[in-house]
């Protein structure tokens, strides 16, 4: 009898020092699972802004569709910036558009607060 209760014990310290090794990897896939999806997601939805403002040739059409796609992918609301920052896209001269949102952590085990950022880029009128 005394040796199912020795073993008992011995496992249950075993469990105790693996316990938290076990956790702290579990939070750290979801947690880099999640910050590599809002990357992916902001990097199409930059590619998106780009390929609107080349086709279009007008730079506020980025922003929407790029936000737009962005918003559709994640259901969050990110922000997205444009350079050239004119009103219309030169033929010939690339567009760049960033799409970023700062968010908070979701365990906050690694850290209070993330940045996702893509970045998109095409040349205008073609």
């Amino acid at each position: 009898m005394t040796v199912r209760r020795t073993e008992r014990a011995a496992a249950a310290v075993e469990f105790a020092l693996v316990a938290p090794v076990l956790i702290a990897l579990i939070l750290g896939i979801i947690e880099f699972g999640f910050l590599i999806f809002l990357n992916s997601a902001a990097a199409g939805a930059a590619r998106e802004g780009a390929r609107a403002a080349a086709i279009s040739g007008q730079v506020a059409d980025a922003v929407t569709v790029a936000k737009s796609a962005y918003m559709a992918t994640t259901s969050r609301t990110g922000s997205a910036t444009v350079s050239p920052a004119g009103p219309a896209c030169i033929p010939g001269e690339a567009v760049v558009v960033t799409v970023t949102e700062n968010y908070g952590s979701l365990t906050k085990f690694f850290g209070s607060s993330f940045t996702a950022t893509g970045r998109g880029e095409m040349r205008c009128g073609g």
